[in-house]
């Protein structure tokens, strides 16, 4: 809708810079701002689950949109506070809600959420929060064994009756987080290494593929016969030293690749002119 289109971040931003007339806009200006839209989103929320209908799929869908809407406003509310000073109580429970949210759902904002590790406002809950930042962590960069390592302790455990999180959903979406992980470090995946990345039978391996293509985060093609999974493109959940190195390979490959089509048609054009 019109409204929708309004509410939209870049969109809000670029009218502050038409009616100022000014590129930069300071954090003071945009502060109160994020925090008026996050909040009237809780106003939406709360009218349509009054309406909400389990058969009713429309009003489902606006409860998504208006969910993803205020979790972008949330982070970018947590961006504007760089300073520890600054973080105060309030501040803390924003935190809170958008971290609960990004483990909730790290698939739908994935490219959104990546950053919400760096944002001092979330750093902070190592402290006031422990067992719910280490959650965070392992959703953003951790695989399904670290998730798993991590149910495995009963004092971690709390958490997600502690903040409502589903147990069975969070399984599932680490699953496909480590599906995405293991596709960025290798072009072509055994069903065998699926397979046991996921602690899953072999025959259940297309299945998650399937689903790890559905969500956006990878493109990918199954070699039936050969039971090999041939990776096109996927999402990157971080990028340190070792993506780098994996990065420099495959352009290190791609150029050689290049280089030997390139001298194969010098050598084809010189037998061509010697004719």
């Amino acid at each position: 809708s019109a409204l929708a289109d309004m509410l939209d971040a870049s969109s809000i931003k670029a009218s502050l810079v038409l009616w100022g007339g000014d590129d930069t806009i300071d954090n003071a200006t945009l502060r109160p701002l994020y925090k008026a839209v996050s909040n009237g989103m809780d106003r939406v929320l709360a009218k349509l689950e009054k309406n909400d209908n389990e058969e009713d799929k429309t009003v489902k869908m606006k409860i998504e949109a208006a969910k993803k809407r205020k979790q972008t406003y949330m982070l970018l509310l947590l961006e504007t506070y760089k300073n520890e000073s600054k973080i105060n109580s309030e501040v803390t429970a924003y935190a809170r809600e958008a971290s609960i949210y990004a483990i909730r759902d790290p698939i739908t904002l994935f490219s959104t959420q990546r950053r919400i590790l760096s944002l001092p406002a979330v750093s902070a809950l190592k402290k006031s929060e422990s067992a719910l930042y280490d959650l965070l962590k392992i959703f953003m960069e951790g695989k399904l064994q670290d998730y798993r390592d991590f149910t495995a302790m009963p004092d971690k455990m709390t958490v997600f009756a502690t903040f409502k999180l589903n147990e069975d959903e969070c399984m599932r979406n680490m699953c496909l987080l480590s599906l995405v992980s293991l596709a960025s470090e290798h072009e072509e995946i055994p069903y065998s290494a699926i397979a046991s990345t996921l602690n899953i039978k072999e025959d259940d391996v297309e299945r998650w593929v399937i689903r790890a293509v559905g969500s956006g985060l990878m493109d990918a093609k199954m070699d039936q016969l050969r039971k090999v999974v041939l990776v096109e493109r996927c999402a990157v959940r971080q990028f340190g030293t070792k993506e780098w190195t994996a990065l420099k390979h495959r352009l290190d490959k791609w150029k050689t690749n290049v280089k030997g089509v390139l001298d194969a048609l010098d050598k084809s054009g010189a037998v061509a002119d010697g004719q």
